[in-house]
């Protein structure tokens, strides 16, 4: 209910007990009265729409200020898988490095979101106020930094030698494949791979021993998501 709603409202219970010749006063009273509201409903609509903008702009700033707090974290992990991955057991090595690469891909998909609202929310062309400036300026520097890490994480998983030596970059490619059917399919591992079908996937390699060696690394990465998710 709005103001000059609940105003007519009173008057209208008022109205119930007060004698008649008070009626025609309240209401000379309330007709300039609405007069006047029209000129704070008219205040409202810019308030409103200021108000928005700052809303806006501090979602904007939030989600900048959030992917810059993650940014270093994620490069300190993949310097750690990078430089400890002869360290670490083969299925340990594919789940972090697909853990940070859904991160990177999750905050890209931010990043994106946060450039098409600078472009709605903020002033565009050469002459631009020093303090939106520092936005855009800080959006791209966020994008580009995230753009490069997630470069590197490609990179890293393909020509590493302690990486692609053994062979990370092929057990990911082959547990995105049998995760990606098992989810499609609504099959387990096991069933998938009896299908005759499944040999003529370009991501399975040819020798058992292959298979049979990459089945139990993912099953073991189930089983543990399993455990944490009834956990």
């Amino acid at each position: 209910m709005g103001l000059f709603q609940q105003i007519q409202h009173n008057v209208e219970v008022m109205s119930l007990t007060i004698p008649e010749d008070k009626k025609k006063i309240i209401v000379k009273e309330v007709a300039a009265l609405q007069e006047k509201l029209v000129v704070v409903e008219q205040y409202k609509e810019k308030v409103d729409i200021i108000d928005k903008f700052c809303n806006d702009l501090k979602a904007f700033d939030g989600n900048l200020k959030t992917v810059d707090a993650w940014m270093m974290g994620a490069t300190k992990e993949l310097e750690e898988i990078k430089n400890a991955s002869d360290k670490m057991a083969p299925e340990d090595r594919v789940a972090r490095t697909m853990d940070l690469q859904e991160d990177i891909a999750a905050k890209v998909v931010i990043i994106k979101a946060n450039i098409e609202t600078e472009l709605a929310l903020l002033p565009q062309g050469e002459k631009v106020p020093q303090d939106a400036q520092e936005h855009k300026d800080e959006l791209n520097r966020i994008t580009k930094y995230v753009t490069d890490l997630q470069n590197k994480l490609k990179r890293s998983v393909t020509t590493s030698p302690r990486m692609s030596s053994i062979g990370l970059s092929t057990k990911l490619e082959l547990r995105s494949s049998l995760l990606g059917l098992c989810l499609q399919n609504q099959a387990s591992p096991r069933v998938l791979l009896s299908q005759p079908a499944l040999g003529k996937h370009k991501h399975f390699p040819r020798r058992f021993m292959d298979l049979r060696n990459l089945v139990l690394t993912i099953l073991k990465f189930l089983m543990l998501q399993m455990k944490l998710l009834s956990g």
